[in-house]
């Protein structure tokens, strides 16, 4: 005859045979409540052959755990990928990886910009981001003529490309986000270049001119 039993891990009743059961302090209504709450319902539960191995991470000297019976959690070594990485010596490339890392840079670069195309009366530009497009919309709403990216020489020997020359000689560079070498290039073209109007536009100057909402 069945018993009605409380399940324990959703609390629904449930009918089971004692035959059913291994025990009766702990009964569960399915299979998939009984893998969902076990371990909830016995925090102390381990599998079998369970085992706790304590390490010291010899990159970082940080204390860690691993649990488990392999090979591989006795002889733990690193407590991340992180700081194996930042420990193990890096192999150099062959010349056939770098020619295919090389390929698949320069076919990232291909797919990122043909998605910021310039179509307008200045001609036909791939840029470098969708705010340049809408800006360079912009200066042709507004009938400002302008080059895209002209080439200036700095005085360490390396070329720095502005995003836009305006007809009346002004420099407009467009940045959401200035790294430090950018940061470094665009400070040694203003000094390089004194007489020239530049201007620095953010994402708030954008949005103050209404191109970006």
């Amino acid at each position: 005859m069945k018993q009605e039993f409380r399940c324990s891990g959703c609390g629904a009743s449930v009918l089971k045979y004692l035959s059913q059961l291994t025990r009766t302090d702990i009964v569960f209504c399915s299979l998939s409540c009984r893998n969902k709450n076990y371990k909830k319902v016995l925090p102390e539960w381990h599998p079998r052959n369970y085992r706790e191995y304590h390490h010291t991470c010899i990159c970082c000297q940080k204390q860690f755990t691993t649990t488990g019976r392999n090979y591989s959690s006795k002889k733990r070594q690193y407590c991340s990928r992180k700081c194996q990485a930042k420990h193990l010596p890096r192999k150099p490339h062959s010349l056939a990886t770098k020619v295919k890392l090389s390929q698949r840079a320069v076919q990232q670069n291909k797919n990122y910009l043909s998605k910021h195309v310039y179509n307008g009366t200045q001609g036909y530009h791939v840029m470098k981001s969708s705010w340049e497009v809408k800006f360079a919309l912009y200066l042709d709403q507004i009938g400002q003529g302008w080059i895209y990216e002209p080439e200036f020489k700095l005085s360490n020997g390396y070329s720095y490309l502005p995003d836009f020359q305006l007809s009346t000689g002004d420099i407009i560079e467009i940045k959401g986000y200035m790294r430090d070498d950018a940061q470094k290039k665009w400070d040694l073209f203003c000094s390089d270049y004194p007489m020239i109007k530049k201007s620095l536009l953010r994402k708030d100057d954008l949005k103050k001119l209404g191109i970006l909402h």
